[in-house]
């Protein structure tokens, strides 16, 4: 059970990382510097805004990277990673980003834009920014489908990833094996807190390390592409530590009542359920796990009736 339990932890915190709602996290932490520096694309990005009339100061790669990395507007462009990930959850593949939401976007980071770059824009210059960069980038050949086509990618597993499903499932498997360690022990009830607080904390320990080695500061994959793509994702790997302290702390508050149970003598400390017959625990021990486990089915049918 416990292994179970540690088990279903690391895929709930997994899953809970990749989750569509976290996009605004990861765009908050990127480091887009190298990717601006060494590209064509986003030397063009630079160049294109230095030559516009309505910069007023010298942009280069690491005031862009700020801008990005500013509150609102990762706020923003976190809305419109989500809207990919909860299309292609949704199976509409054909979703694409319009020139009425470019023009939304930079309403909404106006504030932003003005204060990082001393630009001001007019109602006119909204739409016209919209179309322009709507022209030069051509978002409709970025739908879900056609970038999948051009990668060659298997849509199942993003599905799965985005999929609010297979996060809800692990949830709920995890908090029914927690309750199974319970009802085993519920004749010595202070056992089943470091039986289960264990391995929770010790999912949270390997979440932690891999976020330690997989972190923008971490000299383990210095250079190279993967240092590149880490640097681009550094939000999941700080979600990723943030779900692990999460689950350490709760780990290391389920040892701290079992030794504060330990130390007490009473009768209530060794025999807590003792009031209850066997028969009663079973029948409630069956009612949960039926009920849980209906529940789970139910999700995953609804989960694969979806799948790509």
């Amino acid at each position: 059970m416990a292994i179970l339990v540690f088990s279903l932890a690391l895929a709930t915190i997994v899953l809970a990382v990749v989750r569509p709602a976290s996009a605004a996290v990861v765009m908050a932490n990127a480091n887009v510097t190298q990717a601006l520096e060494d590209t064509s694309f986003g030397k063009a990005v630079i160049e294109g805004l230095n030559e516009s009339e309505l910069i007023s100061v010298d942009v280069d790669a690491n005031i862009v990277n700020d801008f990005l990395n500013r509150e609102n507007v990762s706020d923003e462009l976190g809305k419109v990673a989500e809207g990919y990930a909860q299309a292609f959850a949704g199976g509409d593949y054909d979703y694409y980003l319009s020139t009425g939401e470019i023009a939304e976007v930079i309403k909404a980071i106006e504030p932003d834009i003005v204060e990082e770059f001393g630009a001001d824009f007019s109602d006119v210059d909204y739409d016209v920014i919209a179309e322009n960069v709507n022209e030069y980038v051509d978002f409709s050949g970025l739908s879900i489908g056609k970038a999948m086509d051009a990668t060659g990618l298997d849509p199942v597993l993003p599905y799965v990833l985005f999929s609010d499903y297979p996060l809800m499932v692990a949830s709920l498997l995890g908090a029914l094996s927690i309750f199974d360690i319970f009802l085993l022990h519920r004749k010595r009830i202070r056992t089943a807190f470091p039986a289960a607080g264990v391995p929770v904390a010790l999912s949270g320990v390997v979440c932690c390390l891999a976020g330690l080695l997989l972190g923008p500061y971490s000299s383990v994959f210095g250079g190279g592409a993967v240092s590149y793509v880490l640097s681009l994702i550094a939000g999941v790997v700080n979600l990723l530590m943030v779900y692990g302290l999460i689950c350490i702390a709760a780990g290391g508050v389920s040892l701290i009542v079992y030794a504060i149970i330990n130390r007490s003598q009473s009768q209530y400390a060794q025999y807590s359920s003792g009031k209850l017959s066997t028969a009663v625990w079973r029948a409630i021990g069956l009612i949960v796990n039926a009920s849980i486990l209906m529940l789970c089915i139910t999700i995953s049918s609804i989960f694969y009736a979806g799948m790509p």
